[in-house]
């Protein structure tokens, strides 16, 4: 279980990947939120050795997105 929050603002929480997908499934979950500043802080916090993100894909809204 963990807890995903963007720019300091929970998006979810009590997030229980294995519960919803099992052990190999993918969960894709989608948040929005808005950069200010061109930094986005992305956190995860739960349980010792579960909090754990291995894809991100990041979509620009109203300006593109700068490499």
């Amino acid at each position: 279980r963990m807890t995903v929050m963007l720019n300091g603002q929970t998006v979810a929480d009590n997030l229980d990947v294995f519960a919803e997908v099992g052990g190999y499934g993918a969960l894709i979950r989608q948040f929005n939120t808005t950069v200010t500043e061109t930094k986005l802080e992305i956190m995860l916090t739960g349980q010792p050795n579960g909090p754990m993100l291995k894809g991100l894909e990041l979509l620009g809204g109203a300006s593109a997105i700068e490499p």
